[in-house]
């Protein structure tokens, strides 16, 4: 059975769930925790990595899936108008634009960006996003210590409380997962 791990980071925790997909994509809960941010998010990360790393070994999951969380105030966005380019060209010009427009991106930044439909002229808007340096570094500090790397990153454009009622929340322990093959 396929194993995943989802560690959801918010401005006040870094949580994960370490999880097995069964048949019929039955998921099967095998560990779950949560620790607080303090001002020292440092070692918040190292410390939840250490953890999770050991887990990993005594779950044998070492190789799992590694699912990364992030609310929409993780990102650094920017929007600028490009030229007409071929859809090949488009990732390094969108790159190139948002690194003079966001001092914290660099070559080796995970970007992701957004196009408007082209005008008459080609030309077209872009929305360019990537993790805040703050984070990109506190998510890479547990990685490190956890010894595994991420598999995928979702921003969640909204809190997770809004789509549970409130009576769900104080009763019981939600988790929303989405993932696609």
């Amino acid at each position: 059975m396929a194993k995943v791990i989802a560690i959801d980071r918010t401005e006040h925790h870094l949580r994960y769930v370490l999880a097995e997909i069964g048949p019929r994509s039955q998921v099967s809960i095998l560990s779950a925790d949560t620790l607080d941010i303090a001002d020292d998010s440092q070692s918040v990360a190292a410390q939840l990595g250490k953890r999770l790393g050991k887990l990993l070994v005594e779950q044998k999951a070492t190789k799992a899936d590694l699912l990364i969380g992030v609310g929409r105030g993780a990102l650094e966005t920017v929007e600028f108008a490009v030229p007409a380019a071929e859809d090949s060209e488009l990732p390094l010009m969108v790159r190139n634009l948002a690194m003079r427009h966001l001092s914290s991106i660099n070559e080796e930044t995970a970007l992701d960006f957004l196009t408007s439909p082209a005008r008459n002229d080609g030309s077209c808007d872009v929305i360019a996003m990537a993790v805040r340096e703050d984070v990109r570094k506190e998510l890479n500090r547990l990685t490190d210590a956890a010894e595994t790397s991420a598999s995928r990153m979702l921003v969640r454009p909204h809190e997770l409380r809004a789509f549970v009622a409130d009576a769900e929340l104080q009763s019981q322990v939600v988790l929303v997962v989405c993932s696609s093959p």
